[in-house]
């Protein structure tokens, strides 16, 4: 957990901390507070931060007497007990070690987003938890400036009402809700017996060996939070996956829960997709669940072939908001003229497409905890999987990942090593891009506009770094293109979508004498904007959310932190608050609202920047 003794505002995993421009310095301070089952040394624990700033030399961090620091931040060395504590949690009660790291934000810090994650070294391997990575939105605050956006959607007036949904019982059968520890879910995925027409999004060999009754789920990448190194000049890593780091997720299939179910065995970042495999020894509660008697009775779902615009399409999955356990049925209709679509935020090869609600719909075509549920054709085949949500307040709809066009790709996954890498971060709104020797292929992002650009680059070359910075929604005055992911743990392109992994561990969290009260804590839908008055009733000695964690952002630009240095001016740009582009070809025209996505798609048809000033456009900071 996090907190701000300034403050008393309190921020469980997966929800983030929003520190405005006008917070004091009492008020910059924050301690996150960790527990462990054995005991843990200081010297174990890696905190691990990124923030808006450009990184140069001037701002790395430095050894400080009690820590390490920077102009921007400052942080503790862990302070870990070396007697144990007992904590409560559900009523049960526990012995754990528990270690404190405390942070500091200076004034002087960017608009932007300051990511935070612990990571614990065994013998050489750093191990990252879902439960330990937390961020710190500095907003951009004020109006934005007058601009306009680079395409504008509309709402679909399709009559397809929920009580015509066709029946697809597989879909039901073969749906996953994924949790971990005490938490609610981290988001929804689909039982899979085949990863044949997967395959090319992972590194060669990646399945190799696998049994034939081998069990999988699919869902998104971004479910499980993604750790990155302390060093200034090194790209986000994954860190360690859950099978070799040792703990595993729990599965809830048609209502029924297994423990320490799956393993975490292949995650590609870039294009927002991952796999879980069943452990053994779930297979006995499985069987039981589907009352089979043998794993080959297990058919999983399989993926269709190919996708038909202008059809009507079945989203499945497990809102937050429906108590955990009851899953959702949506229908939307691809419209054929956004397929494939821009309106995302993913970087990966995959082409996305968007789903529109019928009218009819009057609850969302996909919320919080349904990330990485699939997308049924009528036949029962899967389409893709939800992964985001376009931020237009008038529109309802979703973005998925195509799956079916995956086969196809000619490129599916990045090595992301020395050479090549490509890694989007949805909790801190990074975006890593390297290529060294300026043979790197991305799939050009997926994107129609770069595949029908002429001039389009195959890829920039040397590495870039580019964060994302957001702003309050209703300071705008507008919607924007941003995106929220709607699954439990990220805050995808701003709104406050945040779901269940913000809620008790089980097996790290406070205890009776401390921030929560001890008696058992929060229950029923998780951390979602309607119970944060619920939860507070929890907290003890003031403590209470934030309520800044709620509230819709929106992309208000985007600063280069990192790039190739060439001599030019354009390394003059580094830090610097990007918030509108043009096209050449638009000298004379209005610029346009900057997101990550349509900055990167533009510096790849347009990367010679010697002449910035006439079609981009900086803030004063």
């Amino acid at each position: 957990i996090m907190w701000q003794p300034g403050e008393k505002y309190v921020y469980f995993p997966g929800v983030p901390a929003v520190l405005r421009r006008t917070a004091n310095q009492a008020q910059r301070a924050f301690t996150i507070e960790q527990y462990f089952s054995v005991p843990v040394r200081g010297t174990d624990i890696k905190p691990q931060i990124r923030g808006p700033w450009a990184e140069t030399e001037a701002n790395d961090f430095q050894p400080s007497a009690n820590g390490f620091e920077n102009q921007f931040v400052r942080v503790s060395n862990p302070e870990c007990a070396a007697q144990p504590v007992v904590v409560s949690t559900n009523g049960e009660t526990q012995t754990v070690y528990q270690c404190l790291i405390r942070l500091a934000i200076s004034s002087t810090t960017p608009s932007g987003t300051v990511g935070i994650s612990l990571a614990m070294d065994i013998d050489g391997e750093t191990v990252s938890h879902a439960n330990s990575v937390f961020w710190i939105i500095l907003p951009e605050e004020g109006p934005a400036m007058a601009a306009a956006p680079l395409s504008a959607g509309k709402s679909n007036t399709l009559e397809i009402g929920e009580d015509e949904l066709w029946n697809v019982t597989d879909g039901d059968r073969y749906l996953a809700q994924i949790s971990l520890g005490g938490n609610l879910s981290l988001g929804s995925g689909f039982v899979s017996r085949s990863l044949a027409q997967l395959e090319r999004l992972f590194a060669p060999g990646t399945f190799a060996g696998e049994e034939a009754d081998a069990v999988y789920v699919v869902t998104a990448a971004h479910v499980f939070p993604i750790t990155y190194t302390n060093n200034a000049h090194n790209a986000i890593s994954p860190g360690i996956l859950s099978a070799t780091a040792g703990y595993a997720y729990n599965l809830r299939i048609r209502n029924q829960m297994i423990e320490n179910a799956a393993d975490l065995v292949a995650r590609n970042i870039e294009s927002d997709i991952a796999v879980l495999r069943l452990r053994k020894t779930a297979y006995t509660e499985l069987l039981k669940i589907y009352e089979f008697a043998d794993i080959a009775q297990i058919k999983g779902l399989e993926i269709a072939p190919a996708i038909t615009p202008g059809r009507p399409y079945l989203v499945l999955g497990f809102p937050a908001s429906r108590n955990r356990v009851l899953l959702a049925k949506r229908v939307g209709l691809l419209n054929a003229s956004g397929y494939p679509t821009e309106e995302t935020s993913n970087f990966g090869p995959v082409k996305k497409f968007k789903l529109d609600a019928p009218s009819s719909l009057s609850t969302p075509l996909a919320e919080p905890g349904m990330s990485g549920g699939p997308v049924l054709n009528e036949a029962g085949d899967v389409i893709g999987i939800a992964t985001e949500k376009p931020n237009a307040h008038e529109m309802n709809s979703l973005v998925g990942i195509d799956l079916t066009s995956v086969a196809n790709l000619e490129v599916g996954y990045i090595p992301n090593d020395e050479s090549c890498a490509l890694q989007f971060n949805p909790f801190d709104r990074l975006l890593v891009l390297r290529n060294a020797a300026g043979e790197c292929n991305y799939g050009k992002f997926g994107s129609q506009v770069l595949e029908n650009h002429p001039a389009a680059r195959p890829g920039l070359t040397g590495e870039w770094l580019v964060q994302e910075v957001l702003a309050f929604d209703d300071e705008t005055g507008k919607s924007g293109n941003g995106y929220r992911a709607i699954n439990a743990t990220a805050l995808m392109h701003g709104t406050g979508i945040i779901h269940g992994t913000g809620i008790i561990n089980g097996t790290a969290i406070i205890n009776g004498t401390s921030i929560i009260n001890g008696t058992g804590i929060i229950n029923g839908t998780g951390i979602i904007s309607g119970s944060v008055e619920e939860i507070n009733r929890y907290l003890r000695d003031g403590f209470r959310m934030n309520p800044d964690s709620f509230k819709n952002f929106v992309p208000r630009g985007v600063r280069i932190l990192s790039r190739p240095a060439n001599g030019d001016e354009r390394q003059e740009m580094l830090g610097k608050l990007i918030v509108g582009l043009k096209n050449p070809g638009e000298k004379d025209g209005p610029f346009h609202l900057v997101s990550i996505r349509n900055f990167v798609v533009w510096l790849h048809m347009h990367d010679r920047l010697y002449d910035s000033s006439r079609f981009l456009k900086f803030a004063g900071n």
